[in-house]
Formats: C-alpha cells, sequence, structure tokens
C-alpha cells in the first residue's frame, strides 16, 4: 500500500510539474495570444462556456459523420486532430486563467496579469480542486468549456483575419 501511495504521489507531482512547464513554454510562446485569450475569458466568461459545451460535444460527431462518409474522411481526421489540440490547450488556459484571477484578487490589481506566478498557482490551485468529489469536478469543467470557447474564438478570429489579408493581397485574374 505504501509503494502504491508513493506513485501515485510521484505521478501527481510529475504531472503538475509537466503541465507547469508546458503553459510556461506556451505563455512564452504566444506572450500577446495568452494576454487576449485571458481578457476575452474574463470578458466573455458565460458565451465561452456555451461555445466551448457546444464544440465539446459536436466537434467528435461532426469528425465521425465527416470520416464515415469517405468523401470527408480527411476533413473529419482534421477536425478530430483539432478538437483534441483543443481539449488540451484548454486545460493548460483554464488554469492559466484562474491563477491570473487569484493574482489579481489577491494583490488587488486592477487587470488579470499572465506570469509565472499565476501560471504556478493556477496549475497547483486548480490539481487541489480536482481532488474535491463532485463540486471539483464541476468547478474545472466550467472552466475547461470556457476555456475551449475562448480558444475557439480566437481561432476564429485568426483564420477570418487570415482570409481577409488573402483577398486583399491576391488579385483575381479572370
Amino acid at each position: 500500500a505504501g509503494i502504491i501511495a508513493g506513485l501515485l504521489t510521484l505521478g501527481f507531482v510529475i504531472k503538475l510539474l509537466a503541465s507547469i512547464v508546458a503553459a510556461f513554454v506556451l505563455h512564452k510562446l504566444f506572450r500577446r495570444q495568452s494576454g487576449e485569450l485571458i481578457n476575452h475569458l474574463n470578458s466573455n466568461f458565460l458565451m465561452s462556456t456555451l461555445v466551448g459545451f457546444i464544440a465539446f460535444i459536436a466537434g467528435p460527431i461532426l469528425a465521425i459523420v465527416l470520416m464515415v462518409s469517405f468523401v470527408g474522411f480527411y476533413i473529419g481526421l482534421i477536425v478530430l486532430v483539432l478538437w483534441f489540440g483543443l481539449f488540451l490547450l484548454s486545460g493548460l488556459l483554464g488554469a492559466v486563467f484562474a491563477g491570473s484571477w487569484v493574482v489579481k484578487k489577491l494583490g488587488k490589481k486592477s487587470e488579470l496579469v499572465v506570469d509565472w506566478q499565476a501560471i504556478v498557482i493556477g496549475v497547483v490551485g486548480l490539481a487541489i480542486i480536482k481532488l474535491i468529489p463532485i463540486l471539483g469536478f464541476l468547478f474545472i469543467a466550467v472552466l475547461f468549456l470556457a476555456s475551449m470557447g475562448a480558444l475557439l474564438r480566437k481561432l476564429y478570429d485568426v483564420i477570418k483575419n487570415n482570409q481577409s489579408a488573402q483577398a486583399d493581397s491576391v488579385p483575381l485574374n479572370l
């Protein structure tokens, strides 16, 4: 029993450290975007949660329907890969948002700031909250869905801006 408890504790600590490192690396690579995502999440939490819930349910269904149709097999695979990517990033974004919110409240700051303290507090805090049987799961699920919705909104904005930039710069030769 002691060995099993030790292995579980070691696994918990390794997962915690891996999450902190992953969130820190993503923040360093996408500093401006992570700040925009956190602010969008803060100002549009309910709408982001609704969009995330719809995407969480509809993403795999859409991917399966497309893959079964054979014509849309590759598009279905792309949708599935994007859904898994959003799934992974949503957990990290939720932790960073929670940490930024706690740092704002404790530091009595006027706005959310993403820094190493917010990342560590968010990841560790959510790991502790996950241990609360039912309420912890519900809190994490809502935060996860809101983060997924915010990421989808950002992805939509990037695609829309990219398409409008291409339409402006590419002349039509008819």
